[in-house]
């Protein structure tokens, strides 16, 4: 997996320093929507952003700050940390939140902004397609199902089990009587051959049917994430163009994750597909769709839109992106301002 990112944000901004939580705010002044902002406007917020943000988090702001607009994806809060892992791979949890490792920013830093965005947008897409609660949503269910099923077939089992042992006893019990006329004692001989002669169920071990359902669970838990992979490659394929990065920021992308240990294994318990196999789903869409249209498609999205407001939470190190409506005090002037 890779990341979810942020939500835009409008109006001139102002910035209000808070020592108790460490942050930094870009907060929203009471004007309206500018039916088309001004660049000069959006090159102050910037400015200001790389200031207080520092190289890092400036580039994940810029990347997210752009696929939010650029895709309507503005109405949600977003979290974005960096964290000290040297890993190339980021991901996404939580609601709203994505996880980027140093080592995925030194992609950018090295040169290759496109494909730290792609990742991005690739985490952005699980979180829009609800991968995550689907996920666990349909682990607990099928888990669930197991475990009645074999909660039925153990309890099946023992009535089985307690039934032939009855009607043996029934048998045995008619066969004891006293003074028994010689046809009543064949009749009962007979009836008790047949009961022994019924099937006695096999001892049930309840453990290995546990973890034989732990394993077709596994199973089908590797199966949906690879599925869901290539679904967030796909969407966020789409996020990513409309933003207006560099198409093939996501072939490289994958170049990069090739090199790492386990990318070409195809087995049915790995949750990613292999990179080849995700490369040729992004050459397809390369090919397949509208690159232009798309680009355009975003352009229209971000028109009249101003910079998204951020809050850089120091002590928590993560990264907030406000929605459309910016920071949480713009919004309640909003909802509670005289008449």
């Amino acid at each position: 997996m890779f990341s979810n990112c942020f939500s835009p944000f409008f109006f001139t901004c102002v910035i209000v320093a808070t020592t108790v939580q460490d942050c930094l705010y870009l907060s929203a002044k009471s004007a309206p929507i500018a039916s088309k902002p001004s660049s000069s406007l959006h090159t102050s917020h910037f400015q200001k952003a790389h200031s207080n943000l520092g190289r890092d988090w400036y580039i994940v702001y810029r990347i997210f700050d752009m696929l939010s607009r650029s895709n309507n994806l503005d109405k949600y809060a977003w979290r974005l940390t960096i964290t000290d892992e040297y890993e190339i791979q980021a991901y996404s949890s939580e609601e709203n939140l994505i996880s980027i490792p140093k080592g995925v920013l030194d992609i950018a830093n090295a040169g290759d902004t496109s494909a730290l965005a792609c990742i991005i947008a690739h985490e952005v897409a699980h979180h829009t397609l609800e991968h995550r609660s689907i996920t666990l949503g349909n682990y607990y269910q099928l888990q669930n199902d197991k475990l009645r099923e074999i909660d039925k077939k153990i309890r099946l089992a023992d009535e089985q089990r307690k039934q032939r042992e009855k009607t043996i006893a029934i048998w045995e019990r008619n066969l004891a009587q006293p003074n028994l006329p010689s046809w009543a004692k064949t009749i009962n001989e007979y009836g008790l051959a047949l009961a022994k002669a019924l099937p006695e169920p096999k001892p049930i071990d309840a453990e290995k049917l546990r973890q034989d359902a732990t394993n077709q669970i596994d199973d089908q838990h590797y199966s949906n994430s690879r599925t869901q992979e290539l679904e967030a490659d796909r969407v966020g394929f789409l996020y990513f163009i409309r933003a207006g990065f560099d198409k093939e920021g996501c072939i490289n992308m994958l170049d990069y994750l090739a090199r790492r240990t386990g990318s070409k294994v195809d087995r049915d318990d790995v949750q990613h597909p292999t990179v080849q196999l995700r490369k040729e789903q992004i050459l397809r869409l390369i090919s397949g769709e509208n690159i232009q249209q798309l680009i355009q498609d975003g352009k229209s999205n971000r028109l009249g839109k101003i910079p998204l407001s951020y809050e850089l939470n120091k002590n928590l190190g993560w990264l907030r992106v406000n929605t459309r409506m910016g920071s949480a005090l713009n919004d309640f002037k909003r909802l509670f301002s005289a008449d």
